[in-house]
C-alpha cells in the first residue's frame, strides 16, 4: 500500500470551546466513546490549550495595538515580523500544536492558524487558502491584498506580482481553495494521521483521520480514510481463522 509522505505540512472556524468532540450533532445526545477515543480527545485537547495559551500574549499585544491606531498595511507588517519573532521560530513538517509553546516549531497549518487567529482579533477580514500541498493566510485590506506566508522570512507579499509567483509556485496547476478555520482544523487532522501513517502507527492514523472527515471531507481526506480502512480490514483478514 502507497506511503502518504505527501502532507499539508510545509502547510481551524476557530471552536473555542471544542464543542465538536464532545458534542458533535444538533441533537445533545451524548456519544458513547471508548476509553481509548476518551484518552485521544482529552489529550488533543490538552495540546490545543496549550497552543492557544502560546499564542495568548501576541493576542493581548496586538489587540492593544490596534485599539491606539487604524489597522493599515504598516501595522500588519508589524504584526508579521514580531509573530515570526516571538512565536514561529522554527519550520517543522507535520508540527504539532504542543510543538508551539514547547520550542515554537510550527509548519504552514499552525503557522496559518496564528496568523488567522490574530487576525480575526483585530478584526481584519482574511481568506485561508487550501493549495495542493499548502496552505496561507490571504489579507483583504480594503481594496488590497496582502498574503501572509508563515513559513517565510520573507513572507509579506503585497506587491501584485510577488502575489502571482507565490500562487503559481503553489497551484502546481491546481486551484486555490478557500476554506474556513474549523477545516484548516481538519487539515491539522490530516497532517497527524499522514504522519502517524508513515511512521506505522495505523491505529494512532485512524483516529486523526476521523476527526479530520467529521470537520471538512474533503477529496484527500476521504482517500486517506479509505486507505487506512482498507489496511484495517486487510489486517483483520489475515488474523481471521
Amino acid at each position: 500500500m502507497r506511503r502518504y509522505l505527501y502532507s499539508l505540512a510545509g502547510m481551524f472556524l476557530l471552536i473555542f470551546s471544542f464543542r465538536g468532540f464532545a458534542q458533535p450533532s444538533e441533537s445533545g445526545v451524548q456519544p458513547a466513546f471508548s476509553d481509548t477515543e476518551q484518552h485521544t480527545r482529552h489529550a488533543i485537547l490538552r495540546e490545543f490549550h496549550a497552543f492557544r495559551q502560546a499564542i495568548e500574549g501576541e493576542r493581548l499585544y496586538w489587540e492593544a495595538q490596534a485599539s491606539k491606531r487604524p489597522v493599515n498595511k504598516n501595522l500588519l507588517y508589524k504584526l508579521f515580523r514580531h509573530t515570526k519573532k516571538n512565536l514561529l521560530k522554527e519550520y517543522q513538517a507535520y508540527s504539532r500544536w504542543s510543538d508551539l509553546p514547547e520550542n515554537g516549531a510550527f509548519d504552514c497549518v499552525t503557522g496559518s492558524m496564528v496568523y488567522a487567529y490574530l487576525l480575526g482579533k483585530i478584526g481584519v477580514p482574511y481568506e485561508i487558502m487550501e493549495a495542493p500541498h499548502h496552505v496561507f493566510v490571504k489579507v483583504h485590506l480594503g481594496n488590497e491584498e496582502i498574503v501572509l506566508e508563515s513559513t517565510d522570512e520573507n513572507g509579506f507579499l503585497e506587491f501584485e506580482q510577488d502575489i502571482a509567483e507565490h500562487a503559481r509556485f503553489y497551484a502546481e496547476g491546481g486551484q486555490f481553495t478557500g476554506i474556513s478555520f474549523v477545516q484548516l482544523i481538519a487539515l491539522y487532522y490530516y497532517n497527524q494521521a499522514a504522519h502517524a501513517f508513515n511512521r506505522g502507527q495505523w491505529e494512532v492514523a485512524r483516529r486523526y483521520i476521523h476527526e479530520a472527515d467529521l470537520l471538512y471531507s474533503s477529496a484527500r481526506i476521504r482517500e486517506l480514510k479509505a486507505e487506512l480502512e482498507s489496511r484495517a480490514q486487510w489486517m483483520v483478514a489475515q488474523f481471521s481463522f
